[in-house]
């Protein structure tokens, strides 16, 4: 129950966190298919019969529980057979069905917990070379058959695992599992995915393919067919759902159980082969001493329903080898598993007297097949393990007599798994003894008339007894000297006043009462948490220095290490997938650090925290713990030293979050506050300052200070309360603020008296520096010059800090973006596959839509990721004649082989099928939009400049009468409701000159007709139309609209102007309705895209999503109320798109100057109060 309860807890978290769009869904499929899931099905079940995974054999394929008679009915013949192969304990089989024309690989389920470890994630370590040269010879014989890849449970995860290695060594493998668990992060999955043919069947409440579990970042290949039939009932094609997606909470993933049962049926009883062998299912290790427990039946130990099969006796703590197994049974020998099983099985029934009963159908089979099996195994056991098989007989017909149960071996076997009675080790002992009895030289007790044998239970209880004891008395003593120190107090003050003043005698002392049981459990937790190490402690004393740093030296640059990996692969959550989509993203981030440290600072007034806290949330040189590199930078014991941090965080956190972004700051923050650790023990370490400790985040704090200086080193700061005048002559640059922290931090760390681990914020600020300038290199700026990339804020364009347009907007923008894919590297002379394939081929298989992988390696770049979305898998209306499904195969780059200077195109595409529209739609990742001016220079591309393999027999070359498939809709548009739009739209059923330009909402459902004035068909002049490269532009300002072409203002409009924060995108779609107009199947249409230009304000942070502000806009403005730098971004200023010309200047010092974008005073402040407070 406890799991259970877990379990559902996850998902919950799970929905609240990682909610994706609604997947396809469908109910029935074909009947050919449902054969298909059937047969092989049926082949999983096989693997799991010991009898066809026997190693080194060839046979024909038997099910022992007529579970897979489509198999044996199809004669169905192994190649190979392997068991417990590497680390992922793969066991199955390769078999050729001539029947259906097939080569099969199957793999068994969960053997061991190295499967349950190392199975879902260790691709390397899948040994693929065992049946790679069987299945080559199989596939040189058989050249026409399949290969399909099936398995069951743990198996499935094998199975796809073991397909995906084929098909990137260029077999055409179709996978087929049944309840498999996760495979792999989300980008194995989609890679996985990307490669087709993939089957993963689930049932009802199956709670294996909920594991490990969305909430740690696995995720499943797609797509999913969940069996929604109850257990024990055969599906139909109406009992299942197709939905896809690598986070999927429709199918299986939706459900709140954990059903074993459902588990094991999969059109049968799908591993009762397993049941036949216990050993066959899940094992796990419960003996501390290293003993392997098995455990039976993975169902019958989880839900405790049924009869488990025999269990048997262990009499060694591990199974015996294939070479030992030899020397037991001669050269042909069971199967391992079933040999070991055998074993403790009859050594089970020789201590119980029960060698007459009949076997199960398991062992039975083993014995049929391997006729001398049983004698050989008594005849080794009774050699080896002696046991009173006479006496157990006439103690099992005593028990009998009684009507008594007799057991004893099941007995024995609990005390193994709990650890009271250890199995001898054949070598080094000559004889067997039992756990508490008088035979076998067990150690007899020592009390009087006991004649069994010592006990563990009785010596653990009296350990655990005279360690309380101890505890007690030294508690009692601490409190005997404490009393006595006060009571030797009280005497010397009374002494004192009484030789003051004599004449007033003695006064009546306080009466000094014993401690209550609150106050003592305070003292024992107190004396738990103190260490009872010296420094003339061995640990201690003869702890070298490279010994007592180089562990922690080694964990914080792995730690370092991983936090760069993390800056790099980080990309910004979707705003459907994230907890609170209407929280900034900085103030996100920042506000969990914050409660985070206030937990730990609530912890430490816990007393029962406190020896956790004392291990793990403080360093302390004399001995210490690596984790406390990372734990003490979240650990204040006083609310000083808390607030104090907390401050600095509050005030240069969000700031720099929204200079470099969530996975920038965090690494940062992190590895900062690691360095700062790692410098503070290495001083204490050298200086011999042992006896101290040191905790806080001032590590982290002064690194992320260090950090916002070196990235603005070439601005200027002043203070928040000065005069727009005075700050004009009292500023500093950042490096000289950054310089002025460094000499305080130094001078204070040479002082001879000082209480604060200055070592600790100098390698904090040092891991900032380093942090902020790898920062700058691979994504910012560097000394107001573009490097790598723009950045997403105000000043991305060298010296400007606004932006103006070209017509009647009297104000200015604070933020620029330009977006060129003109020029998008190839990426070829990388690992990933090259950008430039040509159109990626229309998907039309209709349960694959929308969960295709991405089409170059450009979209998974920063540069891409930081500022778009492609969207995928989204539903249209139920109103709509066919389902829209957004496809990440319909976004993708193109040679532009019509203008030699501009080699490449961002391409939009929309499809038609006979089942569904496959779409295309990017969403600008800026939600927050609060008035703009966008722009980009795109077409629709005619269809007689589609490639060949684009076109169809319908759509012909003719430019001039049908230059596109009518049906499509291009929308490019601001967007925060169905009431807060502005749109520019193209119909491809239109004429080539007419567009289609509107203020939402433009109808009246209430009156049924359209609202005046709303919606514009523009007709484009001079000759202009759509299937040529036009600059369209879409200018939103405070009460009026504005629509542009080529620089050229045609339109604006004063009703229904949105007034609420918005995003931007750019969709192709179509839906069937009256408005887009119905595609023919099989057409598309294909939208270029050269650039995107946009200058904006937005409603709070720069990364945040809009509709509130940041916790900190009221502290400090980011500029100045006055723009000194102003830059053009259009026509007739600026000529060339990208490269917006300068319109004046006001600044005095080379045009360079700005005012403070952060309030000194704060630094200032943190450094009067950081000398004031002990942070050691």
């Amino acid at each position: 129950m406890p799991r259970l309860w877990l379990f559902i807890l996850i998902q919950i978290f799970l929905g609240l966190s990682q909610a994706n769009p609604l997947p396809i869904q469908r109910r029935d499929i074909s009947a050919s298919l449902l054969d298909e899931l059937s047969l092989f099905e049926q082949y999983a079940a096989a693997s799991y019969c010991a009898i066809n995974n026997e190693a080194d054999s060839s046979n024909n394929i038997t099910c022992l529980t007529d579970n897979c008679p489509l198999v044996e009915s199809a004669g169905a013949t192994t190649l190979i057979e392997f068991e417990d192969l590497g680390a992922v304990d793969a066991t199955g089989f390769v078999a050729v069905d001539h029947a259906n024309q097939l080569i099969v690989l199957a793999f068994r389920g969960s053997v061991s917990l190295g499967n349950w470890l190392f199975g879902d994630f260790n691709l390397l370590a899948l040994p693929s070379n065992i049946f790679k040269a069987k299945l080559q010879e199989a596939t040189e014989s058989w050249p026409d058959y399949s290969i399909v890849s099936v398995g069951h449970s743990l198996g499935g995860a094998i199975a796809t695992l073991a397909a995906a290695e084929l098909r990137t060594q260029g077999y055409e493998v179709t996978l087929y599992t049944y309840g498999s668990p996760m495979v792999g992060n989300i980008l194995l999955a989609n890679f996985i995915t990307g490669q087709g043919s993939n089957f993963r069947v689930t049932h009802s409440n199956d709670g294996v393919p909920k594991l490990p579990g969305y909430v740690i970042g696995y995720a499943h290949v797609s797509p999913e067919y969940w069996i929604t039939a109850d257990t024990g009932v055969y599906p139909s094609t109406e009992d299942f759902e197709v939905s896809s997606g690598p986070i999927n909470l429709s199918g299986n993933g939706g459900t709140s159980g954990f059903s074993i049962a459902d588990h094991k049926w999969y059109f049968n009883a799908i591993s009762t082969c397993a049941d036949l062998e216990p050993d066959l299912s899940f094992s796990i290790l419960t003996s501390s001493r290293g003993q392997r427990a098995r455990v039976g039946d993975a169902d019958e130990a989880l839900s405790g329903r049924g009869e488990p099969s025999e269990q048997g006796l262990s009499f060694q703590p591990d199974d015996l080898t294939q070479l030992e197994l030899h020397d037991v049974f001669g050269p042909v020998t069971p199967p391992p598993r079933s040999a070991n099983r055998l074993l403790r099985v009859l050594h089970a029934r020789r201590v119980d007297g029960t060698l007459d009963l009949p076997f199960d159908a398991g062992l039975q089979a083993v014995i049929k097949r391997y006729p001398y099996a049983m004698d050989s195994a008594l005849y080794w056991l009774r050699s080896n393990y002696p046991v009173d098989e006479d006496a157990a007989i006439i103690a099992r017909i005593e028990a009998e007599e009684l009507g008594e149960e007799y057991r004893p071996s099941e007995l024995r076997q609990r005390a193994q798994d709990v650890g009271l009675y250890a199995p001898r080790e054949r070598e080094g002992q000559t004889a067997y003894y039992g756990p508490q009895s008088g035979k076998y030289m067990a150690k007899l007790s020592e009390k009087e008339g006991d004649v069994f044998g010592r006990s563990e239970i009785d010596r653990i209880r009296a350990e655990n007894i005279a360690k309380a004891e101890k505890e007690e008395k030294e508690l009692q003593a601490q409190i005997d000297r404490i009393t006595a120190e006060v009571t030797a107090k009280q005497a010397e003050q009374q002494s004192q006043a009484l030789a003051a003043r004599p004449e007033q005698g003695v006064e009546t002392a306080q009466e000094i009462r014993p401690p209550n049981e609150f106050e003592k459990w305070i003292l024992r937790s107190r004396n738990r948490a103190i260490s009872k190490l010296t420094l003339d402690s061995p640990e201690v004393a003869e702890m070298t220095f490279t010994q007592r740093v180089l562990p922690s030296a080694v964990f914080v640059a792995l730690f370092c290490a991983g936090c760069f990996l993390f800056a790099q692969y980080w990309v910004p959550p979707k705003r459907s997938e994230r907890l609170f989509p209407d929280v900034s993203l900085s103030v996100a981030t920042v506000g969990t650090i914050f409660a985070l440290n206030l937990l730990a600072f609530a912890c430490w007034g816990i007393p029962g925290m406190w020896p956790i806290m004392n291990r793990y949330f403080t360093s302390t040189p004399a001995y210490p713990r690596v984790l406390s590199m990372i734990g003490n930078t979240f650990s204040h014991q006083t609310a000083t030293h808390f607030l104090t941090n907390m401050l600095g965080l509050l005030v240069f956190g969000l700031s720099l979050h929204e200079d470099v972004g969530r996975g920038n700051f965090l690494a940062i923050y992190l590895s900062s506050g690691a360095v700062g650790s790692l410098a503070s023990l290495v001083v204490f370490s050298l200086r011999r300052q042992l006896v101290t400790s040191s905790l806080g985040a001032s590590g982290s704090m002064w690194g992320i200070m260090a950090a916002y200086c070196w990235i603005h080193a070439n601005e200027k700061f002043s203070f928040i309360f000065m005069t727009e005048e005075q700050r004009e002559k009292i500023k500093f640059s950042g490096s000289t603020v950054l310089s002025c922290l460094v000499v305080f931090e130094l001078v204070r760390f040479f002082l001879p008296v000082k209480t604060t681990d200055h070592a600790s914020h100098l390698g904090g600020m040092l891991a900032g520096v380093i942090g902020a300038e790898l920062w700058k290199r691979n994504e910012g700026t560097d000394q107001g010059k573009q490097t790598r990339r723009l950045r997403c804020s105000h000043d991305n364009s060298g010296e400007c800090q606004c932006y103006l347009t070209s017509g009647s907007n009297p104000g200015y923008f604070q933020y620029y973006r330009f977006f060129d894919f003109r020029a998008v590297p190839s990426f070829d002379d990388s690992d990933e596959a090259p950008s430039f394939l040509g159109s990626p081929p229309v998907v039309t298989e209709f349960d694959n839509q929308g969960n295709e992988s991405i089409t170059s390696p450009y979209f998974n770049t920063t540069t891409w990721n930081r500022s778009w979305s492609i969207e995928s898998g989204k539903l249209s209306d139920s109103q709509n004649s066919y389902a829209q499904i957004d496809s990440p195969a319909n976004v993708y780059i193109s040679r532009n082989d019509s203008s030699p200077e501009n080699s490449t195109y961002l391409t939009l595409r929309t499809s038609r099928n006979s089942k569904f529209q496959s779409t295309a739609e990017i969403d600008c990742n800026q939600k927050n939009l609060k008035h703009s001016s966008i722009r980009a220079r795109l077409r629709v591309i005619p269809n007689n400049l589609l490639p060949k393999s684009d076109k169809t027999s319908e759509q012909g070359d003719d430019n001039s009468t049908h230059p596109v498939a009518p049906g499509a809709v291009l929308g490019f548009f601001t967007f925060e409701s169905n009431t807060e739009e502005s749109d520019i739209e193209i119909l491809t059923s239109d004429p080539i000159d007419r567009l289609r330009y509107s203020n939402q909402p433009d109808y009246d459902p209430k009156k049924g007709n359209s609202i005046a004035g709303a919606s514009t068909d523009y007709l484009m002049q001079d000759g202009k139309v759509w299937t040529d490269w036009l600059v369209h532009r879409l200018d939103w300002f405070p009460g009026v609209s504005q629509w542009w072409i080529d620089d050229d203002m045609v339109l604006n409009k004063t009703i229904h102007v949105p007034k609420k924060p918005s995003g931007m995108i750019l969709n192709l779609w179509s839906d069937g309705g009256q408005w887009s107009g119905n595609m023919s199947v099989g057409d598309q249409v294909v939208v270029g895209v050269e650039w995107i230009e946009m200058v904006f304000n937005i409603s709070g942070g720069v990364n945040g999503p809009g509709h509130r502000r940041s916790l900190m806009d009221g502290l400090w403005k980011r500029k100045s109320k006055s723009c000194q730098v102003g830059c053009w971004v259009d026509a007739p200023e600026s000529t060339v798109p990208g490269q917006p010309a300068v319109a004046f200047n006001n600044t005095q010092v080379g045009g360079a100057a700005r005012t403070a974008s952060l309030p000194l005073i704060y630094v200032l402040a943190l450094c009067v109060a950081m000398a004031l407070v002990d942070t050691t």
